[in-house]
């Protein structure tokens, strides 16, 4: 009988490929994306939670920082959106244009960290 499973003999061997194959946060993390919906609008979804950010019209005349990537962006290329996050309560955030490149060049610690912002964790 093995002492050791497939996992961990990964881990001790080849640990680079372990990480890709077992990655630490793995299942027991709560699911944490970004992700379009209709009109315009992005989802933040944290575990069974979800906030939904709406798209307000372009009205900056300087460059601003992507609140996500921290990439500094033109006024061309920023996108800024207001989550509700009680009654009568808001916040706004400035994200790139095109989400999609903005999430692929983030970290899921900056992710968390818009969460914590935004008031999804409890």
């Amino acid at each position: 009988m093995p002492d050791h499973s497939e996992r961990d003999l990964l881990f001790e061997l080849f640990p680079e490929t372990a990480r890709k194959l077992y990655p630490e946060d793995g299942p027991s993390n709560p699911t944490l994306g970004l992700y379009a919906v209709d009109e315009g609008k992005l989802a933040l979804v944290y575990g069974d939670r979800l906030l939904e950010l709406e798209p307000l019209e372009k009205h900056t005349k300087h460059s601003v920082m992507c609140d996500l990537c921290n990439t500094t962006l033109s006024r061309f290329d920023a996108m800024f959106y207001r989550a509700r996050i009680g009654a009568g309560l808001y916040q706004y955030v400035s994200l790139c244009e095109h989400t999609s490149a903005c999430v692929k060049r983030t970290t899921r610690e900056k992710l968390q960290h818009l969460v914590e912002r935004l008031g999804l964790l409890d």
